[in-house]
């Protein structure tokens, strides 16, 4: 059965209570990477050495992107095979680090410690291994704990304060001596006022090289970073979406959802717009007949960016789901989805800009807000999922 991370949030930043976070300048924000323990005894190792570079090959860039990557603990000679994946540091039974350079990264109010407790509320029997990371607090790193728990937890604390705004228990292993054994990874976004984001994955080992099974989808508001989905944890003011007027001359169909915004990300403004026309039959839809859905009218779906006045840029041809309501974002859009009549939303979702068209994101079930908020501090917006809703 496989060890899944269980993730539980409680917002306690402040400014959430209100529902929105200040405006005033942070430091930027930092990436952290966490994965659980690694086992190189046993017949992993044979596998190491015969394969060094294959073993953490698919979470190798997820350690190398992220400004700190962790591992929970390790047994055997795991340390080297670690360092070239480009983890920085063990965290239990005491910190340590994996490179020559000891790694260190400070935020504007202090630096990332880390430290092993025993969890004060275990969700199995016997004393979990607990590792605590702290953005910006100064405390001491503590003291260890017993490593043979594959319970791990990760705790994000707002800098000065004993609370937590995100607690990850039950990562299991990334590697060990059974083929059978799972686990899960963590990537935290945070900054010296806390969490920002964070998602999580699962991982397998069954040939003793580790693979990822992809991102798990956000089960609450969600923002779009560079085309993954993140649970979003700290609450945001999303940027006013801005309509066309209604005298905007449109001749590709009847409108039903508009935006303006940055679609291309050129710095020119443009228009994406979801709109219904008459069907009509192309060596596409010949292609795929199965996913032309036409309304009571007879009326397929669209979606297409465009210059402000209308002009066409780029349309889909098909698109998976009409569009009921759309934000235009910097090279990208937010989305939701409806049923063919246009009555109800039943997912939400996002796609990209790549230079010629919109890729779109994986959909999310269910109800949803979109919209635009600078969530990564990079001075462009973001596509996000607020209000969330099975």
């Amino acid at each position: 059965m496989r060890t899944r991370l269980v993730a539980v949030v409680v917002l306690v930043a402040a400014g959430c209570a209100g529902g929105h976070v200040s405006t005033e300048a942070r430091s930027d924000p930092i990436r952290v990477f966490v994965a659980g323990t690694v086992d190189l005894t046993g017949p992993a190792v044979v596998i190491a050495r015969a394969d060094p570079e294959g073993v953490l090959r698919e979470v190798r860039l997820a350690a190398r992107r992220a400004d700190l990557a962790i591992a929970v603990s390790i047994q055997g000679e795991a340390g080297p095979l670690l360092a070239a994946a480009g983890f920085d540091l063990v965290a239990c039974p005491r910190s340590e680090s994996l490179t020559s350079t000891p790694a260190s990264l400070s935020i504007e109010t202090g630096a990332i410690r880390l430290r092993c407790a025993e969890d004060p509320s275990p969700t199995t029997d016997g004393p979990p291994v607990v590792l605590n990371l702290t953005v910006g607090d100064p405390s001491p790193v503590g003291t260890g704990a017993p490593l043979t728990i594959e319970n791990a937890s990760v705790e994000v604390i707002v800098p000065r304060s004993s609370q937590v705004d995100l607690v990850v228990s039950r990562m299991g292993a990334l590697l060990s001596d059974d083929p059978a054994a799972e686990g899960s990874v963590l990537e935290v976004f945070a900054d010296e006022a806390g969490v920002i984001a964070y998602r999580t994955g699962g991982v397998t080992h069954g040939d003793f090289r580790v693979h990822f099974a992809g991102w798990d989808l956000p089960e609450g508001d969600a923002v779009l970073l560079d085309g993954e989905w993140w649970t979003l944890v700290r609450a945001i003011a999303p940027a006013p979406v801005l309509r066309p007027p209604p005298d905007t001359p449109f001749d590709q169909g009847e409108l039903t959802a508009a935006a303006l915004g940055d679609v291309t990300g050129d710095g020119v403004p443009d228009m994406a717009a979801a709109y219904r026309h008459p069907f009509r039959g192309s060596a596409l839809t010949d292609a795929f007949p199965e996913a032309v859905v036409v309304d009571s009218q007879g009326r397929s779906a669209h979606l297409g960016v465009f210059t402000p006045e209308g002009e066409p840029l780029w349309a889909a041809g098909l698109i998976p789901h009409p569009v009921g309501d759309v934000a235009a974002c910097y090279g990208s859009v937010a989305l939701a989805f409806t049923d063919i009549e246009g009555w109800e939303i039943t997912s939400t979702g996002a796609a990209t800009w790549e230079g010629l068209s919109l890729r779109s994101a994986q959909e999310l079930p269910g109800g949803g807000v979109p919209g635009c908020a600078d969530v990564d501090a990079d001075g462009s917006l973001d596509p996000v999922i607020l209000e969330r809703s099975p």
